[in-house]
């Protein structure tokens, strides 16, 4: 939540703290890089190479936390999300190890189920 500090004129034992609203943080996901036919690499392609002369398309995305049966222990449900961002590591030969993607998402707001 963010606030607006407001002082009263003659109190100077504190300050009022008025709400304006919530901001939310971005959320960013790592994973393997994944396929160009993937739904949401196509989705970061359209959104982050139209160079904005294409209109951004929000989408809810939901985010779950899985055990290691892959039975979802929480459920995250962004609305109006939308990559912000995407990357994907420098590929080096020398070293074994799983080449990861990253994606930030900007989003309106997000509501946690059990």
């Amino acid at each position: 939540m963010e606030v607006d500090e407001l002082r009263e004129g003659g109190e100077n034992r504190f300050m009022h703290q008025l709400p304006t609203g919530v901001k939310q943080k971005r959320l960013t996901l790592k994973r393997g890089v994944a396929p160009m036919s993937s739904a949401l690499v196509s989705w970061c392609r359209s959104t982050l190479e139209g160079g904005l002369s294409v209109s951004i398309k929000l989408a809810p995305v939901t985010v779950k936390l899985l055990d290691a049966k892959a039975n979802p222990l929480r459920t995250w449900s962004l609305t109006n999300a939308y990559p912000v961002r995407w990357e994907i590591d420098s590929f080096q030969s020398t070293k074994n190890e799983v080449a990861l993607e990253t994606i930030e998402l900007a989003y309106q707001f997000v509501q946690r189920s059990d």
